[in-house]
């Protein structure tokens, strides 16, 4: 039973495809008719190839209608070959001059746009070109004028501070230009391609013309298809180029630090104040009449002109016999108070010295 339906399943099959042999081969006989009332068919086509095509077409269909029906399915698809043999070659002419203007305009203008590539990429060379001799030029100059400039004094010398090493400047970077996006190798493929391709397509189309429309072409529509998406992938490729160029600021990316004016230590503030020289936080200032006055800002006293200034206001009170003398402030004798001492006997002093006044 297996092996009766499995017969069963063949048979049908070979049925079904000569069935669908001798459909294609009506089928077709049709179409060759309906082909050699088409203008552009006639165009493509010689007289003597029509003529044959037309006998081949109606022996065809006489045989399907006489006898070609019970035929097998190798015949019928021999028959079948044979006529698109003598249809392919004029269609294949019909098509190709069709398409042909559409083609050529397409390749032209990957040849134009090229060409504009080219050009334009040519001038952005020769002005970065130039742009880059100006920048030379005036980086050498300003080289030479700042080897010649006499360097400021430092206000600052001297002074040192603990700090100092942690707020000295960096170093400013030297001033450059940005990688130039195109050399002048970029542009050795895109102009031999516009070269060998313009040259290949004057002399297609000088062989085109002397062809008749019923010959086989010589310029064929894949080949300017195939020429044209060369150009075009070339001249992108320089295009994107530009824009693969990584992003870069106007702003320049390291600044030059102003130096910071030294700050005197801790260390050596306490230590200047017991010299003569060093100005006080507070000094005297001395009024009209002679008497001093605290706070002043451009007026200097020591430590030694000050205590014999409190030792003289002193003697004078305990002459008077305004206030008794304290322990240590007698004149002549030798005991020195601490500096906390002496600034809170100033600050009781001018106190004092104001309510009398």
């Amino acid at each position: 039973m297996k092996d009766r339906l499995e017969a069963f399943s063949d048979a049908d099959r070979s049925k079904r495809l000569r069935e669908e042999s001798l459909n294609q081969l009506e089928g077709f006989t049709y179409k060759v008719r309906d082909l050699l009332d088409k203008p552009e068919f006639i165009a493509a086509s010689t007289e003597d190839e029509r003529a044959g095509l037309e006998t081949k077409s109606k022996a065809a269909s006489d045989w399907i209608y006489s006898g070609g029906a019970d035929a097998s399915r190798d015949e019928l698809k021999a028959k079948l070959k044979e006529m698109k043999d003598s249809v392919t070659q004029i269609e294949f002419r019909m098509d190709e001059a069709a398409a042909r203007p559409e083609k050529l305009k397409a390749l032209q203008e990957a040849l134009n746009q090229t060409k504009q590539v080219i050009i334009g990429i040519t001038g952005q060379i020769e002005n970065d070109t130039k742009a880059r001799e100006a920048f030379s030029s005036s980086k050498s100059a300003s080289a030479s004028t700042s080897t010649t400039a006499t360097p400021s004094q430092n206000e600052f010398e001297g002074l040192e501070d603990e700090e100092s090493t942690e707020a000295a400047s960096a170093p400013v970077s030297e001033e450059t230009m940005d990688p130039p996006v195109y050399v002048k190798e970029d542009l050795i493929k895109p102009q031999k391609q516009y070269d060998a391709i313009s040259k290949w397509l004057e002399e297609k189309l000088a062989e085109q013309e002397k062809l008749s429309e019923t010959a086989d072409p010589v310029l064929l529509t894949k080949d300017l298809t195939a020429k044209a998406k060369e150009l075009t992938d070339t001249h992108v490729d320089l295009i994107m180029k530009s824009m693969k160029q990584p992003y870069r600021s106007k702003r320049p990316t390291t600044k030059s630090k102003k130096p910071k004016a030294k700050k005197t230590s801790t260390k050596k503030k306490n230590a200047s104040k017991t010299g003569s020289a060093e100005k006080a936080g507070k000094t005297l200032d001395f009024a009209g009449d002679g008497t001093p006055m605290f706070g002043g800002e451009d007026s200097e006293m020591s430590a030694e002109e000050m205590m014999a200034w409190i030792e003289k206001l002193e003697a004078e009170e305990a002459a008077a016999g305004l206030k008794a003398p304290r322990e240590g402030y007698y004149p002549g004798e030798q005991v020195v108070p601490d500096e906390e001492q002496l600034k809170d006997d100033v600050e009781t002093e001018k106190a004092t010295k104001h309510d009398e006044l």
